[in-house]
């Protein structure tokens, strides 16, 4: 959510996102993003547009199109968690078409059905052009036939996605139990859906059982209910009412045959594509029986087009007269539902899947006459959405609920022109455009800095006062940046990043627990004793002192005991840099970097917090690990899920991270802020040495007030020339296993500063 900029001190309601809002926002689409790519094994065009249907695409150069539509599962029964669910579900599913779907079939089929709505239009304009009334009856016979395979056609991408939904998600399932429950509580609720919607469809007459009324809808029907069985009837039970009543038994059987195959033994997509055909060549009948009302429907829709033209001069006439110019009221050409046709009846409505276009010179004739009438003409073909389709991309839907278009266009966009969005200082130059930016950024961040000067002490009573005078502190450190701070938790499993299992390679097979060990040890030694230790003798109790025992003659006071000295309490607030800089070996060494120093923490029960932070459209701060869970085993899990993703706004950062910190606080804690980074901070208006001066002033400002020692610590083979500028206390190491000695260093140097 943007932050909108309002006076000093004004609370800033911020509101609190739930179910398909959260898990569609920024934070988590990063988050979905990364999961998907992670088990796509490459990266992904990601989007979770609302109402758009869950596919999967390929366009023309490559380039694979995920979107994740969760409106699909929207119900007021569910809980974020629910919704969750559904989103990793249908992750697996389309990252299973990425992996095992072979597009060029499936565009293949695509293509295939093209061509046969073009050669339909071709002998539709020869049946228009032909007056011969043999020859004409020869012409609709050639019509049946190309329209009967073109029915065959249109309906087999829809059997060949259903049962790729199935093998897919049977390969998939197998990952684990995590990803099998999710797949199966995805698509326990589609079956729910699609049965209820098939059912209601029959009992509203809308899906005819009757071989006389035999339409689309029944196929579409027996389509959905291949695709439950195939999907999860080898654990369910699933009602096959249309099936049921439209074949033998034994045919029946051969239909759970085929399903059963799709999903366990079927290797390649090519196979499932020869058990579609095989599956519609069962459904023939019906096939015939749509081909025939297509073909007359289309024949009706071309003489009635051809009388349109014929009439159209005299309707013109006559709206003349009558109104004393031009008829506004728009003529159709094609399509359903038209008064006047032939009979008197009309065609029945008809699946966008079956739309077939007039032929191209009654369509340009229509629309002549229509200009030198000046009538208005909406010129179409039988059906709806004439017109060939494009298909840049093919894409294969995964758990749509059978009533979704499962082909995905891709390519395309929106830029500026004409119809587009206007820009501004359009007529200057590059260079004064370059240079305003420049200005702007530069003002923007001393005004921040002048104005977190003037406030400081105000800063320090909202810091430790209410949250609300908190925010408002927060809005004076960086004014009208919009914000959002997430907990990793509430996104429950989601998957590690690629460096993160890179990290965790490494942990293993450097065994880096050694180095843990040392670097603990180097924390308790410097910075968390005060005392020396002592040892208390000539007492009457405690362990036996051997160099007292001559006492035990007189007063037996040969007994000592060891006193340590005494512990001082820390706290850490560690931060890493998720910036797109940060990608590859930078964010791996900075994991292994705040893994090392989480554990230690954890050894010697140092609380501690560990967050991330980038910036796209607003600035994101993630909690990986919170100060009241950072005791538990499975706590340093979450490190690595960080991923490389935007830029960065370290000040806004340094500031939320030390906030928390101080609030955290015990009275009697020593406070120490860690930063992993490449030290080059990169936002909108923020950058350079302005941005560097804003991170100084943040750290200063907390040094100052409430004594927090920041530590930056750059970690690999990269110039780290801006760490030391921006941190008095740095660390910079080319491997991770000098991270212990170096620390112990910086440790001690800021107690001798303290002392």
């Amino acid at each position: 959510m943007k932050r909108k900029t309002g006076k000093l001190m004004k609370k800033k309601v911020k509101k609190i996102l739930t179910g398909i809002e959260l898990l569609t926002s920024k934070g988590y689409r990063a988050s979905y993003k990364s999961m998907a790519e992670t088990y796509c094994k490459q990266p992904l065009q990601f989007k979770m547009l609302l109402n758009a249907g869950s596919f999967t695409s390929v366009n023309d150069k490559g380039q694979t199109l995920m979107n994740i539509d969760l409106n699909m599962f929207r119900d007021d029964k569910f809980s974020t968690s629910h919704y969750h669910l559904f989103a990793k579900g249908v992750i697996l599913h389309e990252s299973g078409h990425v992996l095992y779907s072979d597009f060029d079939v499936i565009r293949k089929n695509a293509d295939n059905v093209n061509q046969l709505r073009n050669q339909i239009k071709a002998i539709g304009e020869a049946y228009y052009q032909e007056s011969d009334p043999i020859l004409k009856q020869d012409c609709e016979t050639k019509l049946y036939d190309a329209i009967l395979e073109f029915t065959k056609a249109s309906n087999l991408p829809d059997v060949l996605n259903s049962f790729e939904d199935a093998a897919v998600e049977r390969v998939m399932s197998e990952m684990g139990k995590d990803e099998n429950g999710s797949i199966a509580f995805t698509r326990n609720y589609i079956v729910e859906k699609d049965t209820q919607h098939k059912l209601d469809g029959i009992n509203n007459d809308a899906i005819p059982l009757d071989s006389d009324n035999w339409n689309q809808a029944t196929l579409d029907g027996i389509i959905t209910e291949a695709r439950l069985m195939a999907t999860a009837g080898y654990r369910m039970a699933i009602d096959m009412t249309i099936i049921s009543h439209t074949f033998e038994p034994a045919e029946i059987n051969q239909i759970k045959d085929i399903c059963q195959y799709v999903r366990f033994m079927s290797n390649t997509t090519e196979d499932r594509n020869i058990s579609s055909e095989v599956f519609l060549d069962m459904c023939q009948p019906i096939i015939e029986k749509i081909a025939q009302d297509l073909t007359n429907a289309y024949i009706r829709d071309i003489d009635y087009a051809e009388d349109q033209l014929n009439n159209m001069q005299q309707n013109a006439n006559a709206s003349t007269q009558s109104t004393g110019g031009p008829g506004s009221q728009p003529t159709q050409a094609g399509g359903n539902g038209l008064p006047g046709q032939k009979g008197g009846s009309q065609p029945q409505p008809t699946s966008n899947k079956n739309s077939l276009p007039l032929p191209d010179s009654l369509k340009k004739q229509l629309q002549n006459k229509a200009n030198q009438t000046g009538q208005l003409l909406s010129v179409g073909g039988q059906g709806s959405n004439q017109g060939d389709a494009s298909h840049d991309g093919q894409g294969a839907d995964g758990a749509g609920t059978g009533n979704e278009n499962n082909n995905a266009t891709s390519g395309g966009g929106s830029g500026d022109g004409p119809n587009g969005t206007s820009i501004p200082n359009a007529t200057k130059t590059s260079e004064e455009l370059s240079d305003e930016s420049v200005t702007d950024m530069t003002e923007a961040l001393n005004n921040a800095k002048k104005t977190f000067q003037r406030n400081e002490d105000m800063v320090q009573d909202s810091l430790i006062k209410s949250d609300h005078n908190i925010r408002a502190a927060e809005g004076r450190c960086h004014k009208g940046i919009g914000i959002s701070i997430t907990d990793i938790n509430d996104v429950l499993d989601l998957s590690d990043s690629r460096e993160g299992k890179e990290a965790q390679k490494t942990i293993q097979k450097d065994n880096l627990n050694i180095y843990v060990n040392e670097l603990s040890k180097k924390i308790k030694k410097v910075l968390m004793r005060k005392g020396m230790d002592d040892t208390s003798r000539g007492r009457y109790e405690g362990d036996i002192d051997f160099s007292n025992l001559h006492r035990i003659k007189t007063d037996c006071q040969l007994f000592k005991k060891d006193i340590e000295g005494k512990t001082n309490k820390i706290r850490f607030a560690i931060l890493v840099d998720e910036s797109g800089s940060m990608y590859g070996t930078e964010l791996y060494n900075a994991i292994l970097g705040c893994w090392m120093i989480a554990k230690a923490a954890q050894k010697l029960k140092i609380p501690f917090a560990v967050y991330g932070h980038d910036e796209d459209d607003e600035f994101e701060l993630r909690k990986y690990i919170s100060y009241e869970k950072c005791k538990k085993n499975t706590a340093l899990n979450s490190l690595f899920k960080m991923s490389s993703r935007g830029c960065n706004r370290d000040g806004l950062a340094i500031f939320h991270v030390c906030r928390e910190l101080i609030k955290h606080a015990q009275d009697d804690e020593d406070l120490y802020f860690i930063i992993l980074s490449d030290g080059q901070p990169n936002g909108h208006n923020y950058g350079g040495q302005p941005a560097i001066d804003d991170m100084r002033e943040v750290i200063n400002t907390f040094k100052k007030h409430y004594n927090v020692h920041s530590i930056g610590i750059g970690i690999g083979d990269f110039n780290f020339e801006n760490i030391g500028v921006i941190y008095d206390n740095h660390v910079c190491v080319k491997d991770v296993k000098e991270l212990p000695n170096e620390m112990f260093k910086i440790f001690k140097q800021i107690l001798k500063v303290e002392r």
